[in-house]
């Protein structure tokens, strides 16, 4: 039977990330008519997490010919052309580009929505690996995976970064031939479900939300700012998504800020809604996001962000509005913590964050925006 859609994704390792961006696509191509299907390469437990996240729609774990190996999961396959072949339409959702590689070998007219560059997806992850695995990567891994990345831009397809940052990033590679073909398509947030709760006495408790031993993350750079808050004298504690690894702890422990860390757990939506709601701010101390969507879920849930100027999270943290953007040094972290989490001004901060999400990154504004971007893509109505 021949398909309406094929969306191809990673690996739903994680009910999260890239595996929410894909179920809110798939769930919006529904709500249009469309019949979907949904691809991914297959890791280890990807499809037990895919019975959970993708159970309401037909989906295929793709064999790579060498699993493990980074170009392997990416690379065509007689696998990948069969589902490819029997669906009319195509979009790749990823992390980067480089999940669209099996479409760009095909030579179909597809979509891409992506939330990154190979650089900004892999430069922190590639600097902590151990030192005897960085020569293969930079001398096997890292050119072939660039190959993919290439042959990607240079496709016939349309091109949809989740930020402003995400789209200069790929515009700077793809060169002045295909600028027209990279626009913006943002994630959103279900403001209905992400609220404010008002009533609650705050503390001096800011959040993280996310994978803090992820190096991308940053930890040493906010563990630091939070010392410097102790060293002022002010009662600050550190909330933080998902369970503490020894490496973090013994960081936290060699900077002094232990006994102000508490590592909350993997928390379900409900409980991850109530973790923002309680919350002073949320911080953001991450190298590179493509767009942040922690700081949006917590925006929507009327709670400010201090973020670093680390790329997606500057088109919604606007400094003395919504939050505050701050360099990656702890004492401009730590000052800007201050100025966001102020009693006096931190309503406002909170009803503007509240108000931005609501205004730009609706749930409900979604659906329109996919209809324009299947337009740009296919020129038909989706």
């Amino acid at each position: 039977m021949v398909g309406d859609c094929l969306i191809l994704t990673l690996p739903p390792l994680l009910i999260g990330g890239v595996t929410a961006k894909a179920r809110l696509l798939a769930d919006s191509l529904k709500r249009a008519g469309r019949r979907v299907e949904i691809a991914f390469y297959d890791l280890p437990g990807a499809q037990e997490t895919a019975s959970i996240v993708f159970r309401d729609f037909h989906h295929h774990a793709i064999k790579s010919n060498f699993r493990g190996l980074e170009p392997s999961n990416t690379a065509f396959s007689p696998e990948w052309s069969g589902l490819i072949r029997r669906n009319k339409r195509h979009i790749a959702v990823g992390g980067s580009i480089l999940i669209a590689n099996p479409l760009s070998f095909c030579g179909v007219r597809h979509m891409v929505w992506c939330a990154a560059d190979l650089h900004g997806d892999r430069k922190y992850r590639k600097d902590s690996m151990p030192w005897w695995r960085k020569p293969f990567d930079t001398v096997l891994i890292e050119p072939s995976l660039r190959r993919q990345e290439l042959a990607v831009l240079r496709a016939n397809n349309c091109i949809f970064g989740v930020s402003d940052d995400t789209v200069r990033r790929l515009r700077a590679l793809a060169g002045p031939a295909v600028l027209a073909d990279i626009y913006k398509l943002p994630i959103p947030v279900d403001t209905r479900f992400f609220f404010p709760k008002p009533t609650i006495d705050r503390g001096w408790e800011i959040g993280f939300a996310g994978r803090l031993d992820d190096p991308r993350k940053n930890a040493s750079l906010l563990f630091e700012a939070l010392g410097i808050l102790q060293n002022r004298g002010f009662d600050v504690n550190l909330l933080v998504t998902g369970e503490g690894s020894q490496e973090l702890c013994t960081l936290a422990a060699r900077i002094g800020v232990l006994k102000r860390l508490k590592f909350v757990g993997i928390l379900p939506a409900e409980k991850l809604r109530n973790f923002y709601q309680g919350l002073r701010l949320l911080v953001i101390p991450s190298f590179h996001e493509g767009l942040g969507i922690v700081g949006l879920e917590a925006m929507a849930c009327g709670i400010p962000v201090v973020s670093t100027d680390c790329g997606g999270p500057e088109d919604y943290v606007l400094n003395g509005q919504t939050g505050q953007i701050c360099c990656f040094d702890p004492e401009n972290m730590a000052d800007a913590i201050l100025t966001v989490g102020d009693q006096g001004t931190w309503q406002r901060y909170s009803l503007m964050a509240r108000s931005t999400v609501c205004n730009q990154y609706a749930l409900e504004h979604f659906d329109a925006a996919v209809a324009r971007a299947w337009r740009r893509t296919w020129n038909e109505v989706l």
